[in-house]
């Protein structure tokens, strides 16, 4: 799978013009969940190719996957921008949706994504998630605060065909 995007981004770089770029965005996944060697392949390749640009993120999207490795890594390469995704930080609603992470280990996580120098950090999380009305949604909001982010994403919940939720028929 990595090598298939090592020659899409060998492929992409002679297909467009550099100076065209001026961010860059890895993931629409999460690359994080890739092993470390991976990884760092993968971002060593995309950095070679398209480094030189004002910003750069990393959708470094489930706590669970951020390794140390990986976040020296991605701040070494020239990632100026990350995304940690807690979703929400009620523990119940994390389990409920299947997520392998909870609220401590989220904010374990940023302050690690913090202490390695990141200077830009985005939070994402959803609204409507099962189970949760405003004061669950509220205390996500409240906890993130605290954590202070430069920047917050807040996706609402859309259920897809063919996922689990749909199927089973989503809780209340």
């Amino acid at each position: 799978y990595v090598d298939s995007l090592i020659t899409e981004v060998n492929d992409l770089e002679r297909k467009v013009d550099k100076a065209d770029i001026y961010a860059l965005y890895i993931g629409g996944g999460t690359p994080t969940s890739l092993s470390d060697e991976l990884f760092s392949k993968l971002i060593e390749t995309v950095m070679r190719h398209f480094g030189n640009v004002d910003e750069i993120t990393l959708e470094a999207g489930r706590p669970d996957t951020i390794s140390d490795d990986k976040l020296t890594t991605a701040k070494y390469n020239g990632v100026n921008r990350i995304c940690v995704n807690p979703q929400s930080m009620v523990d119940e609603t994390l389990r409920l949706i299947g997520r392998k992470h909870d609220s401590v280990l989220i904010e374990q996580v940023y302050e690690k994504v913090r202490k390695v120098g990141f200077k830009h950090i985005n939070m994402d999380i959803i609204a409507g998630l099962p189970n949760e009305g405003v004061d669950q949604f509220a205390y996500t909001l409240d906890k993130i605060k605290e954590m202070n982010p430069e920047s917050l994403t807040c996706h609402v919940l859309s259920i897809k065909h063919g996922s689990k939720m749909n199927e089973c028929g989503a809780p209340d």
